[in-house]
């Protein structure tokens, strides 16, 4: 049987982001299938302002074209962005190239032996060590 659950934390950073005056955008290379039926079982489809989808994108992260779908499509202000994610290659990397912030949060998903370049690491999963996600 396959399992799936939110890592402690992401609804609690996800409405306190939202209330907080701040725009929430879900980029993913997944299918939208896939990606919307999870996140609607998980509680949390609503707590984007967005969900660009690789697949009906027609490019993926870390193509800075992806990035441009996103404020082409929902507005999103890239100038004022951090992609937080799991992946040095394609979150980490697609960030760098469009020129906003990172943070990388280390799961048990994330591959290993990739260096990681981003503004903050976050090592030991604790997604409450996201610089600033409490204002």
């Amino acid at each position: 049987m396959i399992h799936i659950s939110l890592y402690e934390g992401v609804a609690e950073i996800l409405q306190r982001l939202r209330s907080g005056g701040k725009r929430v955008f879900l980029l993913s290379n997944g299918q939208k299938t896939f990606v919307e039926a999870e996140l609607r079982m998980l509680g949390i489809l609503h707590m984007f302002d967005g969900i660009a989808i690789s697949s009906e994108a027609g490019v993926s992260k870390p193509d800075p074209l992806f990035y441009r779908y996103l404020t082409d499509t929902y507005g999103a202000d890239l100038h004022s962005a951090v992609m937080i994610g799991n992946d040095p290659w394609t979150d980490m990397a697609g960030a760098e190239a469009v020129g906003i912030d990172s943070c990388y949060i280390q799961t048990a998903s994330s591959p290993r032996g990739i260096p990681v370049k981003s503004a903050f690491q976050i090592l030991d999963g604790n997604l409450r060590s996201i610089p600033g996600w409490d204002r």
